[in-house]
Formats: structure tokens, sequence, C-alpha cells
């Protein structure tokens, strides 16, 4: 490793390496294929080296190289214009896939797995800088007859056997809609090998949640239930009397009860994840709980169940923390994601001369419970300090501490709980930014056109109703920031199901609120405000007798954001 990074940092090296790769860039499968003695080590020790220094390299290097290497006076590792980065991974890309898909093989049988990780690796790298910043079109990382053959692995919505190798593995070559597919088959394949029925009530027995104590129910009739979580589940919920609810639960509870327990769990308050400065959560590095291995172990086995019931849930992750549990290793650009001040000081370190002055050691300090620790980055570290010799180390170092280890045993257990519910096998075909769409939903602003076509209505409302012509124009007139307040307001997320509102499950539904006679008169109709139940996806509209009076009101309900209203 010591040699191969030598190597790595010399810039003319990589630079000879790369001649070579443009030499076959336009057909590098059928010159491997009958000469992989000659290019097969060439193209591997490339994609060793520059996935190398891939990880050292900042993301102001990488996106503008030019202004880089003009800013620094000495650089000992090579950066490739965007043109030339965005042509080896469309050689490497294609390449990849002909050898998984088995259209090339190397002569050298057992030579064909090394070199193909060591070509994932820098591929790897390459999809996750753009998934962080684009430096592609899209669908630059598409291949069409990937995409073609999607079909082979799917019959009639089943998922045939095992995920195929293809798509385990080089996942990123076909669309994310049509890898969504394919994961909400697998989840159809195990609900009917389970048994699974969401509308056979009679047999089971309710899990009593108490409003005022959910983490603490769900901790004592959750915890020991683990795969039987797949099985279709009851809730209801007590009062502060120990008195049922009134309503049986027929889905939209249990929806309740996910979104209620991880809101909780996921509060920074509650000492489970802390917040960073984008908003996102992590684990804390030293959680107050007592019993904190159990209870990540739950929060990852109720977000499995999320998941796997197609709920959606309003807070986001860091990217940091989604790669622990799609169990890959953070690298220092991931470090922006959680502490964007340590961050740059590191990037700093790699310009700055004589770094001994700065009486560095590989050790950090750190706030443990209230008292300041000193921890090594590596055996002994306090005495060792940090030079320009080994600086790369020490940036290496503390990076894997903050972004791995110091989240380590949290993830593991946050991961053991969710493959409860959700094997590893159906996460891996996504990447970091994939896998918060599926579990938060999708940034966009949702389209309401879309929204509308897949709506239903009841207690008299139709589409073409002129209350309900009313509403849908206000929607649509609505602020991005109004939008995403009325999308939380009637089902509990700001952010759209990643396919639509076809796959919203139970359908946004629009029930009419009329004059009742002995309750209230249209006066009184008037005064009401909208109302939802987040669980349905149910919004209650009063049959208001202005379009002024329907304006204001389901606007100040959705600034408001009114209560739930059990149905």
């Amino acid at each position: 490793d010591e040699i191969l990074s030598t190597l790595a940092f010399n810039s003319s090296i990589l630079k000879e390496l790369h001649g070579c790769l443009k030499c076959v860039r336009y057909d590098a499968a059928t010159m491997l294929q009958y000469h992989d003695g000659l290019y097969a080590p060439v193209i591997a020790l490339f994609c060793y080296l520059y996935s190398h220094v891939l990880t050292i390299i900042g993301e102001d290097e990488f996106y503008s190289p030019e202004t880089a290497v003009q800013s620094s006076e000495k650089r000992s590792y090579e950066l490739f214009a965007l043109s030339e980065t965005k042509e080896i991974a469309h050689v490497l890309n294609r390449l990849l896939y002909k050898l998984h898909s088995g259209q090339v093989s190397l002569n050298r049988k057992n030579v064909d797995n090394r070199f193909m990780r060591v070509v994932e690796r820098l591929m790897s790298e390459l999809i996750s800088r753009d998934s962080r910043r684009q430096f592609t079109e899209p669908g630059f990382w598409i291949i069409p007859e990937a995409s073609q053959n999607l079909a082979q692995l799917t019959a009639g919505n089943k998922v045939l056997g095992k995920f195929s190798g293809l798509i385990e593995r080089i996942p990123h070559v076909y669309p994310f809609e049509d890898r969504i597919r394919v994961f909400n088959a697998q989840v159809e394949d195990e609900k009917v090998a389970i048994g699974y029925d969401e509308y056979v009530f009679d047999d089971m027995d309710p899990i009593d949640i108490r409003r005022e104590f959910i983490v603490e129910d769900a901790i004592a009739k959750m915890s020991h239930m683990r795969t039987d979580l797949k099985n279709h589940i009851q809730i209801r919920f007590l009062d502060s009397y120990g008195n049922a609810e009134d309503g049986i639960d027929g889905g939209g509870l249990f929806k309740e009860f996910i979104s209620l327990f991880l809101t909780e769990v996921f509060h920074p308050n509650f000492g489970l994840f802390t917040e960073t400065a984008e908003n996102t959560l992590i684990p804390n590095p030293y959680p107050i709980h007592p019993n904190s291995t159990q209870l990540y172990e739950l929060v990852g086995t109720l977000l499995g169940k999320a998941l796997f019931e197609g709920v959606l849930i309003e807070p986001k992750f860091a990217r940091a923390f989604l790669n622990q549990i799609l169990r890959k290793k953070n690298q220092i650009n991931d470090l922006q994601s959680i502490d964007s001040e340590l961050y740059r000081n590191l990037l700093k370190l790699k310009e700055t001369p004589k770094v001994e002055e700065l009486g560095f050691t590989f050790s950090t300090s750190e706030n443990r419970y209230g008292v300041i620790e000193d921890i090594p980055l590596r055996p002994g570290g306090e005495q060792i300090g940090v030079t320009d010799d080994n600086k790369y180390d020490y940036i290496h170092a503390m990076a894997d501490f903050k972004l791995n280890t110091q989240m380590k045993s949290q993830s593991r257990s946050f991961r053991r709980g969710m493959s409860y519910v959700i094997p590893y096998d159906w996460l891996r075909i996504f990447n970091q930014d994939e896998l918060q769409v599926m579990i938060s939903g999708a940034s966009d602003i949702f389209d309401v056109e879309d929204l509308r076509a897949h709506t239903l209505y009841s207690g008299g409302y139709n589409n073409d109703d002129p209350t309900v012509r009313i509403f849908w124009n206000t929607v649509t007139q609505m602020s991005n920031d109004e939008k995403k307040k009325f999308l939380e307001f009637i089902t509990g997320c700001s952010r759209p199901p990643a396919l639509g509102f076809g796959s919203l499950n139970p359908k946004f539904t629009i029930q009419r609120i009329q004059p009742m006679e002995g309750y209230y008169d249209f006066k009184e109709l008037n005064d009401r405000l909208p109302t939802s139940s987040t669980c349905a996806n149910l919004l209650r509209l009063p049959e208001y007798s202005t379009k002024e009076q329907l304006i204001e009101k389901l606007l100040y309900a959705i600034i408001s954001n009114v209560g739930f209203h059990l149905t």
C-alpha cells in the first residue's frame, strides 16, 4: 500500500497510464479480451492509483482543476479536466458492464474478480462525486442495453429468484425508477411468502400503545418481534387514562405510530441522533440512553418496516450515515456533510508547508459526557507528530474517526435492526441519495396534476365539483413552500413518492364536509377549517359557500398545521 500510495502521488506516472487508457478508449473491451496480459495491468493500476488520489482531492479541486492548479505552487498528484474524467468514466462504465454481463472475459479467469473490484472502486468514487455535485449529463451512467434487459429480472411483478449479479454489482447502469420497481416487486414477493394480508383483522391482537409513552411501549412490545414485524401489524392507541381510542386500524394507525415514533427518536433532544448544519441526522457518537444499542436496533427495524410498507418519513439523514447503512466506508469528502469546517481545515492542511510547526499529533479531543478526553487516531497517536511526510495519513485518520469509527457501533445496531425487515441485498442496488429518496421521498416540488390524477373523492365530491375545482386551482397557485406544507399536511411528509402519487398508499382522498342537522349549519360550516388524517392521506374539505373562504381557510390550515382527526 505504501508503494502504491507513493506511485499515486507521482503525477507523471498517472499521466502516462492515462495516456495508455486513451489509446483503447474506443473499444477497451475488445482490446482487453484479446490482449489482457498487456492492457489489464495498465487499466488496473490506473484505476487503483486514480481512486487513491480521489480520496484526498477536495471538491473544488475535482470540479475546477485548472483553478486549483493555478492556486497551488506545487502539487504532487495529477488533476484531470472534467471532460477527461467523463471520458474515463464512460470507457470504464462500458467495460465494467461488458465484463459483468459476460460479453467479455479475461483469458486468465482468476484475475477477473480482482480486476473488476479495482475498476468498481474507481467507478464508485466517480459516481459518488457525481451524486454529490453532478458533472455528467442526465442518464450518463445508464446503459440502454441493460435497461432493456431488465424485464428478464421480473415476470408479472415477481422477482425471479435472487437478484441478478448485474443489478447488484453495477446498479447504476439501470434507471433509478426501474430499480425501485425491482425493490417493490421483492417486497410483494416477501408478503406473499409470509401470508401477509392487510385486510384481515379478526384474528389479530392489536398492540396497545400509550400516546404519552410511545417509545417506551414500542421497546417493551416490539423489540422482541424482529422479523415478525414484516407481518401486518395492528395498533391500538390508548389515551392518558388507559382507555382505547375509537376506531380499527386498517393500516392508517400503524402508519401514524411509525411516524410518531420515528419523529420522537430522531429529534436531537431525544439524544440518539444529532443534527448537522445541513439539517440532516447522524447517530449521536455518545448517546445518553443506557439501552441505546437496543434502541438503535428497534429504530432500524421500524424504519425498515416503513420502507416495507411504503411509508415516507420527514427526517433526512446525512450522507455519511446513509453510507453506513449501505455498508460503504466513508471518505474525506463525505465529511462536509457533517462537519464542513473540519473538512475545509483538513484540506487546507494539504497545502500547508512545515506542518510539524503546528504541533499536531495523531490524536483528537472529544467531549464525552462532559469530560474532555484525548483519543488516539492510531496506536500511540498522542506521541506521533504530524509532519509533511505523514500529513495525508493524518487527514485520512481524522476523517475516518469522525465518519466511520464514531458511529460504527450505532450504525451496526441500526443495520441489524433494519435487516430483520429489509435484507441488505434489497438496498445495495441504491446509492446514498437514492436510499434517502426511498426513505423520505423525492426532493422535487410535487406535480399537482399527478396528485389530482390519482385522487379519490368521497361524501359527494367529484373531480368536476365547483368546490373541488377551486381547491385544485388554489393548490396549483401555491408557492413552493406552501406546496411542501400542504403535502406534509395531508400525507405527513413534505416530499412526494419517488414513483409519483400513483404509488401512494392509501390514495389521497378528499372528503366532503357539509352541513349536518343538529350539529352545524352553513354559517358554522364556513367557520370550520379543513382537517386531515395523515395516516389515511385524507383531507376533510368543507363545502364553503365562497371561493375566498376556501382559499383563506385552506392556506390557514396548512400553515398552522391543524392537528390529526380520527376517521
